[in-house]
């Protein structure tokens, strides 16, 4: 593998792990408003909007964790026979 590929690999994920941070970060915001909203705010365009809002985050932080899980590398377990005992 080459260093200038490890440098873009390695920008790669530290852009989509700021991108989740972030996203998770104004998701966390936003639930708390939309939940503990009183009635006469949910009447309103602002509301509607932090709604449509805290929904489109849900999908694309949906999206990032299988992303993210997609890059966990698969390591094969070790053979139980070549373990030596615990002592």
């Amino acid at each position: 593998m080459n260093l200038r590929f490890q440098i873009e690999e390695q920008k790669r994920n530290s852009h989509m792990l700021g991108d989740f941070v972030i996203d998770t970060t104004y998701i966390k915001d936003l639930a708390s408003k939309v939940f503990h909203a009183d009635d006469k705010l949910k009447t309103t365009a602002q509301f509607q909007e932090t709604c449509e809002t805290l929904s489109r985050l849900c999908d694309e932080v949906s999206v990032s964790v299988k992303d993210l899980k997609d890059r966990i590398p698969i390591l094969p377990l070790p053979d139980p026979e070549t373990i030596p005992p615990v002592e």
